[in-house]
């Protein structure tokens, strides 16, 4: 008999995936998680001029929300806050977009908080002894026969911010580096 539960979020980095896991995932005891990420750490940290360390936090704690909601219904309220914030984020930008051009920024840093992240996901399942697969996201950008929606896609990015596709390859090397390392670590 095997249960399975979709709790990804659309739009968590690590930082937030990581306390969500340590929040509300892990009480469900899972006998396997399997992550995917790979795009929404770099795509935040393009947008930042300066880089910031605490980036798309979730700061919602189990003492205060802990009689408010049994956990599925945490999980469904936490997806549709999370994707509004999406859509109206999306809506403010086209707004603001229209008039100037944005810039997309390196940081090398990212790496380096990605794995932190990654790895503090790590030692929570090794401590509670349940087995996980992280998986990287396949990158857009190197992908080879686009389909005309990921061209459009691709032109669109690099229109709306300057740079945005090679700044991404060089996150995306990192993130590969990133994973090599967690897969030699904790293999």
């Amino acid at each position: 008999k095997i249960n399975i539960l979709n709790a990804g979020v659309i739009g968590y980095t690590t930082y937030a995936e990581f306390l969500y896991l340590k929040n509300y995932l892990i009480d469900l005891n899972p006998d396997l998680l399997i992550f995917l990420d790979g795009s929404n750490d770099p795509h935040i940290a393009l947008r930042q001029e300066q880089f910031k360390r605490e980036y798309h936090t979730m700061a919602i704690s189990k003492k205060t929300s802990k009689n408010l909601l049994d956990f599925p219904q945490k999980l469904y309220l936490l997806n549709l806050l999370s994707r509004s914030l999406m859509v109206f984020e999306q809506q403010k930008n086209k707004l603001f977009e229209k008039e100037e051009k944005l810039n997309s920024y390196y940081h090398v840093e990212t790496a380096t908080t990605t794995q932190k992240n990654i790895e503090d996901s790590i030692k929570l399942l090794l401590q509670k002894n349940i087995k996980s697969i992280l998986y990287l996201q396949p990158n857009l950008f190197t992908k080879k026969n686009l389909n005309k929606y990921e061209v459009d896609e691709i032109a669109s990015l690099d229109i709306k911010r300057k740079g945005f596709s090679k700044n991404f390859n060089l996150y995306y090397r990192d993130l590969i580096s990133v994973y090599k390392k967690m897969n030699k670590k904790y293999d």
